[in-house]
């Protein structure tokens, strides 16, 4: 049935045009699968303003896409970076999205340092009745290691544990990355404040080295000596 599924959207995807496209949301017997599978394939190859022009369309006849079809135009929001537009379709579905969409949304919110963004999405999740999971957890965590914030980042932890989740290999190496980065940030601090600028030097050049991701502090210190 999937590789069915999956053999009518290639052939969709090959013969598909905006004439067509036309047509197809005019008829009034078009079968609802064809409309979905036409979205679907727009949200593959990129044609977003399409995809939900099209939707609007069917919104229109009294049809509502379902839950997949929505997947797929969440997941192509997420990975081009229109995230608000994500945010509002989640808010405008009339169907609860899966976890795995929230989180992405989270992430992607999270990656782009709006955590303020992130919590809020969070908080809609929680509060449209789906709970948050590890993976939740996980985008919060780095999100907030990422902006620095690593007391926030272990709040988010002893929440995750009081909800009753069980960190994994992830949360774990999020958590000590974040460790190494707050020991490191103290001892280039003291070096500056000792003038050993050539110590903090080679300390940040070690960081970057190591390939752990770098908040602005080091940054920040780094640059208030030079200045």
């Amino acid at each position: 049935m999937l590789k069915d599924s999956l053999e009518r959207l290639k052939t969709m995807r090959e013969s598909i045009s905006m004439a067509e496209i036309g047509f197809i949301s005019c008829a009034s017997k078009v079968n609802y699968m064809d409309h979905m599978g036409i979205i679907r394939v727009l949200c593959m190859d990129g044609k977003l303003g399409t995809a939900f022009w099209l939707r609007r369309k069917i919104i229109k006849k009294g049809f509502v896409p379902d839950v997949l079809t929505h997947n797929y135009l969440l997941n192509r929001l997420c990975k081009t970076g229109h995230l608000e537009k994500a945010d509002w379709l989640i808010r405008e579905m009339s169907m609860v999205p899966e976890p795995l969409l929230w989180n992405c949304i989270i992430d992607c919110y999270g990656r782009s340092g709006d955590l303020s963004a992130a919590l809020s999405v969070k908080d809609h999740m929680f509060a449209s009745g789906v709970q948050p999971n590890v993976y939740t957890y996980n985008a919060l965590i780095h999100a907030q290691v990422k902006g620095g914030n690593i007391d926030r980042a272990l709040a988010f932890k002893k929440e995750m544990l009081m909800s009753g989740l069980c960190p994994d290999v992830v949360t774990y190496n999020l958590l000590i990355g974040a460790a190494y980065i707050f020991t490191y940030t103290a001892l280039i601090r003291e070096h500056c404040l000792r003038g050993n600028m050539k110590e903090a030097e080679e300390l940040f050049m070690k960081i970057q080295e190591s390939g752990l991701t770098i908040d602005y502090v080091p940054y920040c210190i780094l640059f208030k000596e030079y200045c």
